[in-house]
């Protein structure tokens, strides 16, 4: 469960915690930290990112750990959609950048 509202009922505890250690709130992916914490009721995250047009930070609770590309593209991007569009751009803006044909990325997985 993907929650951008202010509290995920159940996991108060864990977002003071988070909220003391991953400082203040910022719209800067290059500034974006994660707190996760695992508890009797699951995995729970809680990122600084502040998406454009949200106001509160981005948290995730899942029964299973997710990997930190999981975490990340879940705080970032709200579709899959998103995802897609945002990896083309990155992949353009490389390709530019380096003056190549081909490109291969290391695996945040």
């Amino acid at each position: 469960m993907v929650c951008r509202g202010s509290v995920v009922t159940g996991f108060e505890r864990q977002a003071q915690i988070a909220a003391a250690t991953l400082g203040a709130p910022t719209s800067d992916p290059a500034a974006l930290r994660v707190y996760s914490t695992k508890t009797a009721n699951g995995y729970y995250y809680e990122s600084n990112f502040v998406r454009p047009g949200q106001q509160s930070l981005t948290k995730i609770v899942s029964d299973v750990p997710m990997t930190p590309r999981q975490v990340v593209l879940n705080v970032m991007f709200v579709s899959q959609a998103e995802v897609a569009a945002n990896a083309a751009a990155t992949e353009i803006a490389l390709l530019a950048s380096t003056g190549t044909d081909a490109l291969q990325l290391a695996s945040l997985n």
